[in-house]
């Protein structure tokens, strides 16, 4: 649940300061990662 629209889509990666419409650059991916987390910050 969130107070704001749009707030539980962007909820995890909003946690880690990201924000939309930044630009991120992935390093070091491999098959131990949040593949959920990852589409929250794509989006």
């Amino acid at each position: 649940m969130s107070a704001t629209a749009g707030g539980a889509e962007h909820g995890r990666a909003s946690r880690f300061g990201f924000q939309p419409g930044m630009v991120v650059q992935e390093l070091g991916w491999d098959d131990d990662v949040d593949d959920g987390l990852r589409a929250d910050i794509e989006t």
